[in-house]
């Protein structure tokens, strides 16, 4: 899928407002403060955003979490939290993983969500300390501590 973000071109210091997001289903894996803070981000901005975290009572309790720090900050967000990667990806545009810094780990989530993803989802990751080429085919989609005020906080 390609997408044009207008007024927002390289180089223009404009980035995507809003409404240009909408439209676009995002998945965002792992719940801690930074992949909650990434999905603030794209439910801001207006994407349908869909959060899973390693099981359903995990993925429900951070869900709440990230939408009542939203609140907190005065910029409530809508997230759907869904347990199941198949489930979640279904639909899904462009998925972001905010799993833990472990090359094990996220070896073995690709490997997951390589047997239920289609071909056209795009797959970042927001990792700070691993090598995105070992990684296989993700692109790298850094986000600093500062993506949302109570992200900073913690």
């Amino acid at each position: 899928m390609r997408r044009r973000w207008p007024g927002g071109g390289r180089g223009s210091g404009k980035g995507p407002v809003m409404a240009e997001l909408a439209g676009l289903n995002v998945v965002v894996v792992g719940l801690g403060p930074m992949g909650r803070g990434i999905a603030r981000i794209f439910a801001a901005a207006g994407a349908t955003t869909t959060v899973v975290d390693r099981d359903e009572p995990t993925t429900v309790a951070a869900a709440r979490a990230l939408q009542d720090e939203a609140e907190t900050d005065g910029a409530p967000v809508t997230v759907q939290p869904v347990a199941d990667l198949a489930t979640a990806v279904a639909d899904a545009d462009l998925l972001v993983e905010a799993i833990l810094e472990d090359p094990a780990v996220k070896e073995e989530f690709l490997t997951r969500l390589a047997g239920v993803a289609g071909p056209d989802l795009v797959v970042a990751s927001n990792t700070s300390s691993l090598s995105i080429s070992e990684l296989g085919r993700v692109f790298g989609c850094r986000l600093q501590n500062r993506a949302a005020p109570s992200v900073q906080q913690q």
